[in-house]
């Protein structure tokens, strides 16, 4: 398989480019795609066969969920009954920006996050739902964060990367656990001191 890159304007996305990579998505497709943290690799998060192929690919743990990336705080309605007000603030404060929420579902603990990248949020609004993404690296290795460096990776081992010319930062999104009573960092990344403030 010839992994097939994708060229994108980063201020302006050519929609003809993003129909094409949400078509590679919706049809089981592992997409290497660029967010404001590290490179990620996604998939259709509603989608058993890719989220399978998506953990051969990284050759990561199954007891290790994926963050599932949406394109407003709305797309959690889709997974609770309501957001809890004190929640809610944190995520009008700094979505989408590099914070990952982990909030209650009916089935389990989710992680959250809108990325601040328009590549990546034209995707997941063009596929129609969520996508599930990972850091384009193998488990256990660090991550990187460019199309150049995914392909030395990952070229014949997924569907396409998304070239949008923009380098990650390289630091990790925080992760915020929701479900605890204060709610509790569990990785200090990208705006953690300011988080931690806002929490307190």
């Amino acid at each position: 398989m010839k992994t097939k890159v994708f060229k994108i304007d980063p201020n302006k996305p050519e929609q003809e480019k993003i129909k094409e990579v949400a078509r590679i998505i919706k049809l089981g497709g592992i997409v290497g795609i660029p967010t404001e943290t590290v490179f990620g690799l996604g998939c259709d998060a509603n989608n058993k066969e890719a989220i399978d192929k998506l953990y051969r690919v990284k050759k990561r743990s199954e007891q290790k969920p994926f963050t599932i990336q949406i394109e407003s705080a709305n797309r959690l309605l889709d997974y609770v009954n309501e957001i809890p007000p004190g929640i809610e603030s944190v995520l009008r404060e700094f979505w989408p920006g590099p914070l990952t929420a982990i909030i209650k579902t009916e089935n389990a603990k989710v992680g959250f996050r809108i990325p601040d990248n328009r590549s990546a949020l034209s995707i997941i609004k063009e596929l129609g739902s969520p996508i599930a993404l990972t850091s384009a690296n193998i488990a256990g290795h660090e991550s990187v964060s460019s199309a150049e460096d995914v392909l030395k990776i990952f070229d014949g081992l997924i569907e396409a990367v998304v070239d949008d010319g923009c380098k990650s930062s390289g630091v990790a999104s925080t992760v915020i656990d929701f479900t605890e009573i204060p709610p509790k960092i569990l990785r200090a990344g990208s705006d953690a001191d300011k988080l931690k403030k806002f929490l307190i």
